[in-house]
């Protein structure tokens, strides 16, 4: 529970782009939300396929560090992945997973993660 609490705290920072792509006016910054924390799936889906696509790659390459710095247990990445693989990997579960999209961001791309980098198979 400690990690994803931390993860939640931290992913949103991973790039500072990121703030920018949510806000309906300039100087508007995101609003907490109890069920999705800053971002939820379909806004990240948005950005991925959309216009933000470096907000995108910031956004999952930060949660990727925050897992590998925290030494998530469920997910292994394989030491040659690379940023755009990361990206990609979200990117076809926020696709084949449409039903999940209205859950947080971090879920999302966590659940990516696992089911791309379970631990056992890629050490």
């Amino acid at each position: 529970m400690k990690i994803l609490a931390l993860l939640i705290l931290l992913a949103p920072a991973a790039h500072a782009d990121v703030w920018l792509t949510t806000t309906k006016h300039a100087g508007d910054t995101p609003v907490w939300n109890d069920h999705t924390g800053w971002y939820d799936g379909n806004q990240l889906y948005r950005w991925c396929t959309g216009g933000d696509r470096s907000g995108c790659l910031g956004y999952v390459t930060g949660v990727a560090s925050v897992e590998s710095a925290l030494n998530a247990i469920a997910v292994c990445f394989p030491q040659a992945v690379t940023a755009d693989q990361l990206r990609d990997v979200a990117i076809a579960y926020l696709r084949n997973n449409p039903a999940k999209r209205h859950e947080s961001a971090l879920v999302n791309v966590s659940s990516a993660f696992l089911e791309a980098f379970p631990c056992g198979e890629h050490l």
